[in-house]
């Protein structure tokens, strides 16, 4: 018997168990001690039990997860709070973990225990590609929206490695599918890694700089900031202008390198069946094809951001090609073909860099839409219209037109199209589209108050149709991450937390390991605020269960140090509170409720029977 432990997804570390004393049967229980793991906040570990037979059979349990979490009152002093954008990020990267931990385990189950017939394991093996790519697409996602959101924030290393966990999960989808599983596992194991990397590089910088953070923190669009609605239209339409701008700059980028791609394939095929007297024209083509690469670079050094070291690359691939060719080298050929490989991953990574680009344009659209329908809302509300002039009603309205045009592309052109479900497609589909201009333009032309509020309203519903069917063509843990809190354990789970809070401080009382006053009084802090929001969800304002809390409170507010025999008492009379709390709940809830029967409302022939049925029964 071993059991296998990996942090963050590094090599697996084997722990040796002692041989069983009966050849058939055996029990472990193993304390594993954090301290000793050296093990920091956000940390992930993963274990596993394997048995060895004498027959050379392995057998292997499910894979579990240890995640090392702050304290909830260390996660709530993020800037913003709860509500805030820090604390919702930190959120959506926790249920990509947990998704990625959860198709992990699901994967070594399939491999313990595969379906006994093959059509079946294939199956398996499909809903396992498919949620890896769900959540490929989930990490591009948040990728996108985190660089919108917080584009003057030091998130960089952050996003770095959930770039990297998105080609890991896109692998481990086609490793999945082609069944290569051993490769597939590893990949799945970096993904988790690096999604791992992720949340620490982003709660260390949320630390770091948590002033950067703040809500409004280098948001120059925010509303209470403006100096002048007349700035404000400027700059909206800045932004909407740059955009549209990008688009078209690298739509026509992309069209310029598919050909320059085609054009050296065409070069290369020539080379290969050209004698070397041919070398030196070629070489020239060659060399003219470099010339326009470079030409076209610097006339726009937007599209090219993100691969100018495969531009720089390609053009020196190039170069020594043009050279080799017209020195009639016995490597021309090879120098092409490199040449050739060059441009295909330049290409290769234009897109890669587009298509994020846009999507990151597209979740600052959804920001700007979100933003109108405020406007729109607070014009619809008569308490709170005076708030907004008719003149910015207006301008928020031409804003709102630009901003759906933008959406529309979005959702219909590549290389955005693919990134969204039809949702948001029918949304802004020719009729529709065409009904939400109509209503923009009368709210324009509405000449009194009344009618600008009732207007007014109907275009903040339009819009807010269209905000959630951009949020329901998300991918699908992406919409799990934002409708969750992963941060925050349900009632169950963190009555349960709570108690094993209480029994961890235990273990270490009766063990004397040492333990800070400081740790030892946050822990206890953690245990009764998990207890207190169970104990409420679950039981109610139970008399018996709040003075046990209080009791609680007491040991933890006490000068004196806890005392283990005190504290496994009270452990032992919350258990036994909610095994007996629970039971009694349950009585309650089999037990079958009395209905009070309106007599007035049954059919008139059934009740006239009723009555002559007791009537009869007074008379005897």
């Amino acid at each position: 018997m071993d059991w296998f432990s990996t942090i963050n997804g590094a090599a697996e570390t084997p722990h040796e168990l002692p041989p069983p004393t009966e050849p058939r049967y055996a029990v472990y229980q193993p304390t594993v001690y954090m301290d000793e793991l050296r093990l920091a906040d956000w940390d992930v570990m993963t274990y596993y039990a394997k048995a060895n037979t004498e027959k050379d059979n392995s057998f292997a349990s499910d894979v579990y997860f240890l995640e090392v979490r702050p304290f909830r009152e260390d996660i709530l002093k993020m800037p913003g709070g709860e509500g805030g954008k820090a604390y919702q990020c930190l959120n959506e990267l926790s249920m990509l973990i947990s998704r990625q931990q959860y198709v992990i385990r699901q994967t070594h189950q399939h491999l313990q225990k595969p379906p006994e017939q093959e059509n079946l394991q294939a199956q398996d093996r499909k809903k396992l590609s498919e949620a890896e790519a769900d959540l490929g697409d989930s990490a591009q996602h948040l990728y996108a929206k985190m660089a919108a959101e917080m584009e003057n924030k030091p998130i960089g290393e952050a996003l770095d490695n959930l770039a990297k966990a998105e080609k890991s999960l896109d692998r481990a989808s086609k490793l999945l599918g082609d069944n290569v599983m051993n490769e597939a596992q590893n990949r799945e194991r970096r993904a988790l890694a690096e999604l791992i990397a992720a949340r620490k590089m982003f709660q260390k910088a949320v630390s770091d700089n948590p002033d950067a953070f703040a809500d409004g923190a280098g948001d120059s669009n925010k509303d209470d900031t403006s100096p002048t609605a007349d700035s404000l239209k400027k700059l909206n339409e800045k932004k909407l202008s740059e955009m549209a701008e990008f688009r078209n700059e690298a739509k026509a980028a992309q069209q310029f390198v598919d050909k320059t791609v085609e054009q050296q394939r065409s070069l290369e095929q020539q080379a290969r069946a050209a004698p070397r007297t041919d070398y030196p024209r070629l070489g020239d083509q060659e060399k003219q094809l470099e010339k326009s690469l470079g030409d076209f670079e610097q006339l726009h050094p937007r599209p090219f951001n993100g691969s100018q070291t495969e531009a720089q690359q390609s053009q020196d691939a190039l170069t020594k090609a043009a050279d080799s060719l017209q020195k009639k080298n016995a490597d021309a050929r090879a120098a092409m073909q490199r040449a050739t490989q060059q441009l295909e991953k330049l290409n290769e990574t234009m897109k890669s860099e587009t298509a994020g680009q846009q999507l990151a344009d597209a979740y600052k659209l959804k920001q700007m839409l979100d933003k109108q329908i405020q406007t729109f809302g607070k014009c619809a509300n008569p308490s709170a219209a005076s708030q907004v002039s008719g003149a910015e009603v207006d301008r928020t309205a031409g804003e709102a037109r630009e901003t759906l045009n933008q959406l529309k592309k979005v959702a219909e052109q590549e290389p955005t199209r693919d990134a969204f479900g039809p949702a948001l497609r029918e949304a802004l589909s020719g009729p529709n589209k065409t009904e939400l201009d109509a209503k923009l333009a009368r709210v324009q032309l509405a000449q009194d108050d009344p009618t600008k509020q009732e207007r007014a309203r109907e275009v903040r519903d339009a819009l807010s149709k269209v905000s959630k069917a951009f949020e329901e063509s998300e991918p699908k843990s992406m919409q799990m991450a934002q409708k969750s809190d992963s941060l925050k354990p349900g009632e169950q789970e963190s009555f349960n937390q709570g108690m094993a809070e209480l029994e961890s401080l235990l273990k270490q009382l009766e063990g004397n390991r040492k333990m800070s006053p400081e740790s030892q009084a946050k822990q206890g802090r953690e245990a009764l605020g998990n207890l207190q929001y169970g104990m409420r969800g679950l039981y109610g304002k139970s008399e018996p269960g709040a003075q046990l809390l209080a009791e609680l409170d007491r040991m933890l507010k006490a000068e004196q140090p806890l005392n283990a025999d005190d504290l496994r008492k009270l452990i032992n009379e919350l258990q036994h509170f909610s095994v007996e709390t629970a039971d009694q709940m349950s009585k309650r809830e089999d037990k079958p409720e009395v209905t009070n029967i309106d007599p007035t409302r049954l059919p008139p022939a059934y009740r006239g029977r009723i009555q002559k049925y007791f009537q009869k029964l007074s008379e005897k």
